[in-house]
């Protein structure tokens, strides 16, 4: 297939590097309401390192991975040398392999919340009357969940392992001397924190499960992961991001879903004792919120269906600092992701609770989310065209700081609609870059760069990989660089290139 670059000349040389980052080849072009079980399986997400300086020699690479016959996944941490040859022969340990081992009730720390925002044992007793409900009031299913094995082949489908399959949440590795701890999502319905030591440490208990956490957002789905046959979907598929905030005080980790559902989730990981758990009342004590579409009332007391536009975000979530009425306040900077409202969320129609208004407008939007509180601080919605039959969604933004304070003020973002769009955040605006004609999906998130002349450099490149139509897909598509001095270029003022 060709890619075609459309550049302004005098941009040439600052856009070679960067788009080499953002290009995808072989995307569709078709802007079309996204399903997310029909999103293509074939890959897995990055690698994760204990620590890219490979000076040592004793560092070690994580690698996820599944197989589909029984949907069951791993996940392996392999010695790497000073050289950055990786010894995939000999796996220091495999998650899967360690989790086999931990009794499903004693030797496992699993929260989840209820509907009223508490956070509580993933045990049957300790849901509402309607999350009991979505297992139909059954205490052998949601053993079933925890990794009880007894009932496999009957009533429940045969696993291969405990660990469900991880296939696009991205392993995310958090270095404690004395605690050392990876997190990866896994389609088993729950984000995992496993002991990262290795034996160069001298444990020889890495690879366990220190505890894990299951979105609410997933409960009424999850009893599917019983089903025989089994048709596979996502669960916490999504992307995790850690950061320090409270001037350092305090260390989060915000994760999404991906295609497993609408929604978001913050837990707080402070220190090394963070990082652990002794009971599963310690894993319910970590959680900070959850936001969804349908259950607003986690995100703010005062603000109903803050989170309506929510849908399935992909990406990396960015945590970072802004000014919100003169303080600087850390935040959760995400796009609304793809098909926002009702979608098959039976929250938003079930008796008890009930919640207003769950159909949202499917626009584009930006949300700007307070990291401790799960508050909304911004919703600015970029312009365009949205319907029901044909949702517009923000992708994954890139912010910056573009005074030099240390706290972000500006976002660049593409939606499904094929514009670039730049958000003010101060001003809780959004003014269009530029927009692709034909419209061209912008899924990958903008490489900005400082212009030598004054503004920034946004090079991006269009099409989408969401469907399993977009793998056949052979059109053609663009490769951008946009010099944004004050105001959008069209294309009419660009030059075009054939590679």
């Amino acid at each position: 297939m060709k890619l075609h670059l459309r550049i302004n000349p005098l941009w040439v040389v600052l856009l070679a590097l960067p788009l080499a980052l953002v290009v995808w080849f072989k995307v569709a072009v078709a802007v079309s309401a996204f399903n997310p079980s029909d999103q293509p399986v074939g890959y897995v997400a990055q690698d994760e390192m204990t620590s890219y300086n490979l000076k040592s020699g004793n560092e070690f690479l994580f690698r996820g991975h599944y197989e589909r016959e029984y949907w069951s996944g791993g996940l392996l941490a392999y010695p790497a040398d000073k050289l950055g040859n990786v010894d995939t022969a000999a796996p220091a340990w495999d998650t899967a392999e360690a989790l086999e081992l931990q009794d499903w009730d004693t030797g496992r720390f699993i929260a989840t919340m209820k509907d009223d925002g508490t956070a509580v044992p993933f045990r049957l007793a300790n849901l509402s009357a309607a999350q009991q409900a979505h297992f139909g009031g059954s205490i052998a299913l949601v053993n079933y969940l925890r990794g009880d094995r007894d009932d496999e082949g009957s009533p429940y489908r045969i696993r291969g392992t405990v660990l469900g399959d991880i296939i696009h949440s991205r392993p995310l590795y958090v270095h404690d001397a004395t605690n050392p701890t990876l997190f990866v999502g896994a389609n088993d319905g729950m984000l995992h924190a496993i002991n990262a030591a290795t034996p160069i440490a001298g444990t020889g208990i890495g690879g366990t499960e220190r505890w894990a956490y299951v979105p609410s957002m997933l409960l009424p789905k999850l009893k599917n992961l019983a089903v025989t046959p089994y048709v596979h979907d996502y669960y916490v598929d999504g992307q995790i991001n850690v950061a320090h905030v409270d001037g350092g005080a305090q260390r989060i980790l915000v994760g999404g879903l991906g295609a497993g559902g609408k929604g978001l989730y913050a837990l707080d990981i402070s220190g090394s004792a963070g990082l652990t758990a002794a009971a599963e009342s310690d894993v319910a004590a970590k959680v900070l919120w959850e936001i969804s579409p349908t259950k607003v009332k986690y995100a703010s007391p005062t603000t109903a269906n803050a989170y309506v536009n929510l849908g399935y975000t992909y990406g990396t979530i960015t945590i970072a600092r802004m000014d919100v009425s003169g303080t600087a306040t850390d935040v959760v900077i995400v796009g609304n992701g793809y098909n926002d409202g009702l979608g098959s969320y039976s929250d938003c129609t079930h008796a008890t609770p009930t919640y207003a208004n769950c159909g949202g407008d499917y626009a584009a939007r930006l949300f700007v989310i307070n990291a401790i509180t799960g508050q909304l601080v911004k919703s600015i919605k970029a312009g365009g065209s949205a319907t029901a039959a044909q949702p517009n969604g923000l992708s994954t933004p890139a912010a910056i700081d573009t005074n030099g304070d240390g706290l972000v003020d500006r976002v660049y973002a593409g939606d499904l609609n094929g514009t670039m769009w730049k958000f003010d955040l101060s001003a809780g605006t959004s003014t269009a870059l530029l927009t692709t004609s034909p419209a061209q999906a912008i899924t990958t998130t903008p490489a900005v760069a400082i212009h030598p002349e004054g503004g920034y450099m946004v090079n991006f490149a269009t099409g989408k990989m969401l469907v399993t139509a977009d793998t056949t897909d052979s059109s053609v598509h663009y490769a951008y660089g946009v010099w944004d001095p004050a105001t959008a270029r069209s294309n009419a003022a660009m030059l075009t290139q054939t590679l």
